[in-house]
């Protein structure tokens, strides 16, 4: 079995404006995430030998915006926009023989809560809690059947924060305890029952590499009267 996986990861989650974490200040941000995979098997079976090529593109956008109600703990919103695509083809002699195609497009609403904790002056551990809710369209198969998506998640995530100076900090993460709901109804069925096409339920303790979020934070105002 010969497998060639490419995962490219770019993530810039947070332009935060922060001189030093007071009570009042506004943060304002966004990131980007991208990731690719491809994948190729050999299956040595008559009348192959078959090869299984499997390719996935991943692209998150999440402007955000955010409130420190206290010295330590900031409420935020983001709005996120996610395309998946994913292509499952079986290949005999050049040829595909049962391509199986995904794709969807999802916006999601995410209320947030971050908590700092004081390492040193400069120097800070986050842990997040993010609540998000969205939906969106998707197609599936050959015949690219429409669906609509509802999509339901909460996770927990720690990171790490930086600052370079008093306006600039440095913010990763990776890992996360997580819970996600999704369900996929496909357009054309008017009953419930029927044309619901998939429901997937996902829970556990993450650390892969799609986890992994760097970015950088940048201050944007204070209300703090002190």
């Amino acid at each position: 079995m010969k497998k060639v996986i490419i995962t490219i990861c770019l993530s810039i989650i947070s332009f935060t404006s922060i001189a030093q974490l007071q009570k009042g200040a506004i943060l304002a941000g966004g990131g980007i995430t991208y990731m690719g995979r491809n994948a190729s098997d050999n299956i040595s079976v008559q009348p192959g030998p078959y090869q299984n090529d499997l390719k996935s593109t991943f692209l998150s956008i999440r402007p955000s915006i955010g409130f420190l109600i206290s010295e330590s703990t900031l409420f935020g919103i983001a709005l996120n926009y996610e395309y998946q695509s994913t292509v499952n083809e079986l290949v005999l002699n050049g040829s595909s023989l049962d391509p199986r195609i995904q794709k969807s497009n999802i916006i999601l609403i995410n209320p947030n809560l971050t908590k700092f904790i004081r390492l040193s002056d400069k120097f800070y551990f986050t842990t997040s809690l993010n609540l998000l809710a969205g939906l969106g369209k998707g197609s599936v198969g050959e015949n690219n059947e429409e669906t609509n998506i509802l999509d339901l998640r909460i996770n927990f995530t720690p990171g790490l924060t930086y600052f370079l100076s008093d306006k600039w900090a440095i913010h990763g993460s990776i890992g996360e305890l997580f819970y996600n709901y999704k369900r996929e109804k496909l357009i054309a069925d008017t009953n419930l029952a029927e044309g619901v096409r998939r429901i997937d339920h996902r829970y556990g303790l993450s650390a892969q590499v799609n986890t992994f979020q760097v970015g950088f934070r940048y201050y944007l105002n204070n209300n703090s009267e002190e």
